[in-house]
């Protein structure tokens, strides 16, 4: 039996769900809307870890966690996938970090600011393309 899931909002671009509950098995699966998730990791008898699929829209799905022997579990719109906010807003050597790690999906672009009454800045802001 499944007892709690978190979160319950991730991106359409996927993410990581925790399972808590009981008789998990590393054999116990997972699916979203139908889609079997991405990757699944065993730590217990009562705690399981999956890695949402991608979609492409934004959207409010059932969620279904299946064991080896035939038992399932339906939690009903349990897990809404949300749009990615394009532009991320990080401290410079924190999005330059980032955006080296993703760097087929992000491009680095200066932002200049000018306060109202204060000095102009120079602020880095990554965006998905």
């Amino acid at each position: 039996s499944v007892t709690a899931m978190t979160p319950g909002t991730v991106y359409t671009t996927g993410g990581q769900v925790v399972f808590t509950g009981t008789n998990f098995t590393p054999a116990t699966t997972a699916t979203f809307g139908g889609v079997v998730a991405q990757q699944m990791y065993y730590q217990s008898a009562n705690l399981i870890t999956a890695v949402t699929p991608v979609v492409t829209a934004a959207a409010t799905v059932d969620v279904v966690i299946s064991t080896p022997n035939g038992g399932s579990v339906t939690l009903p719109k349990a897990l809404t996938y949300t749009v990615f906010n394009s532009a991320l807003h990080l401290p410079g050597r924190e999005l330059r970090e980032y955006v080296a790690r993703n760097r087929s999906s992000c491009v680095l672009r200066r932002l200049h600011e000018w306060p109202k009454g204060g000095q102009p800045r120079l602020r880095w802001v990554g965006h998905y393309q």
